[in-house]
């Protein structure tokens, strides 16, 4: 189970929001970001957004994305490896907000963050979660102002 807050097991009310808030939101955000001529902002937005749309979709029950897995440790393992997949994809894009700006980088760690948190898998031999996050002293400094070329 990913979520248990307060004991709720099911599932529907979440496919509803991460779908529309999350995935067609963030497109939204991205095809306006296109327009303006931002091509990063189009690819976060508008990769992120698929993000939430698929992931909602494969958490939906009707869906069936669970049961075609034999074990509950199996669907656990191909989660997890989805996860896995975004949450590289999302450090691999880190960097590059550090040259657009302050706010971009902070959004981006938090979503970075909150894929690392909410989403812990338990090996069943250990029983033990894991989930790291890059050390401080592997970050790298902002680069100075001069070093950002003029926007057009």
């Amino acid at each position: 189970m990913i979520y248990g807050v307060r004991g709720v097991t099911a599932l529907g009310m979440l496919f509803g929001q991460v779908t529309a808030v999350g995935g067609v939101g963030m497109l939204i955000s991205g095809i306006l970001n296109y327009q303006q001529g931002s091509t990063f902002g189009a690819t976060a937005f508008g990769m992120y957004g698929l993000f939430y749309i698929s992931l909602g979709l494969t958490l939906y029950p009707e869906a069936g994305v669970a049961v075609a897995y034999p074990e509950s440790h199996d669907y656990n393992q191909a989660l997890g490896l989805y996860l896995l997949m975004w949450f590289l994809l999302s450090i691999i894009m880190w960097p590059v907000t550090w040259r657009l700006n302050v706010g971009l980088a902070v959004l981006c760690e938090l979503s970075r963050k909150w894929q690392c948190s909410n989403f812990r898998f338990q090996s069943p031999s250990s029983g033990s979660t894991s989930c790291s996050s890059p050390s401080a002293s592997s970050r790298a400094t902002r680069p100075s102002p001069t070093s950002v070329p003029p926007s057009a």
